[in-house]
Order: C-alpha cells, then structure tokens, then sequence
C-alpha cells in the first residue's frame, strides 16, 4: 500500500478505514472498522520505521470486568529486525495496560518470523 493508492479503491461500504501507509515505497498497513463505532488510533503508540497501528474500542455496554478493546495491526517484513518489534509490540501491551485496566489487546498482522 501506498499514498499513491486512494483509500476509496481500499474502502468497504458500511465500513470507515483506517491506514497507515510506509514512507518511502509501498506497503503499510490498514484496518476496516464498522460505521458507527467509536475506535479512536493511538497515533502515540506509532513509531517510525516500524508498521504497526492501534486502534482503541470503548462501549457503554461492554461487561463491568472489560474497559477497553485494544486492536493492534501489524506487519513484521521478512528480513526486519525481530527483537524491535517484539519489543515494540510488547511495550505497547504493558503501556496501555497500565494505563486502562482490564483492557483486552488483539493483535493481528502478518509477522512473518519473529
């Protein structure tokens, strides 16, 4: 994915979408999040030279043990440096979790080997 791709060819109806496209050539990452909920991107979770992407879900009617949803999009290259990512990845959980008790972190991407 690039900048150079206009989200309307990636858009889905019923559907507000999310993107983060790589700086100097294509690729990035993207998420699609049903029309009418509420989830906010975490931008300050967001490094550069690393393809990741957190959203933040919150309802009035989530069950009394569970404050947030947090969904992470992720894309790891072939030959990218694992441990940077893992400790991104990992960082992040421990940062948000802190930061909004009871919140469950998804996680989704291509990782290759990590």
């Amino acid at each position: 994915m690039s900048g150079d791709v206009p989200s309307e060819a990636l858009s889905i109806d019923g559907y507000h979408l999310f993107r983060k496209d790589r700086n100097c050539q294509e690729g990035g990452v993207a998420c699609c999040v049903r029309s009418g909920l509420l989830y906010p991107r975490l931008q300050s979770y967001e490094v550069s030279g690393l393809e990741t992407m957190w959203l933040m879900f919150r309802s009035a009617c989530m069950p009394r043990w569970l404050s947030h949803i947090v969904l992470a999009v992720v894309y790891h290259p072939p030959n990218a440096n694992s441990r940077t990512m893992s400790q991104h990845i990992l960082n992040c959980i421990h940062e948000i979790t802190h930061a909004h008790r009871n919140t469950i972190v998804a996680i989704a991407g291509d990782f290759n080997p990590i």
